[in-house]
């Protein structure tokens, strides 16, 4: 009769030995992920959105290919039924005066 008193006093032990060491493992792991987000945020917050930063320059022959890639949307000239244009736009050439 001892011995089985013992063995289930000894097995509720362990069971709330276990569970004791799940809950602090438990709470450990919850305070590093709340450690883990904090950092990210901060790093987050830091980060140089909008400023100039030790960033590559922009490449000139880049800037302007995305320029006249721009103006092709932006200035579409109005066409006929036909396909010609209805409004042309004239210059008047340079006049040298040497």
């Amino acid at each position: 009769m001892y011995v089985e008193l013992g063995t289930i006093v000894l097995i509720l032990g362990l069971y709330v030995f276990i569970v004791f060491q799940l809950r602090a493992a438990l709470n450990v792991l919850v305070n590093r992920v709340n450690m883990l987000d904090n950092a990210i945020a901060e790093a987050i917050t830091k980060l140089p959105f909008g400023q100039s930063g030790n960033f590559e320059p922009i490449n000139p022959v880049q800037q302007a290919i995305a320029g006249l890639i721009q103006n092709m949307v932006t200035n579409k000239q109005e066409r006929a039924e036909n396909g010609q244009f209805v409004k042309a736009t004239i210059i008047e050439p340079a006049q040298n005066k040497d």
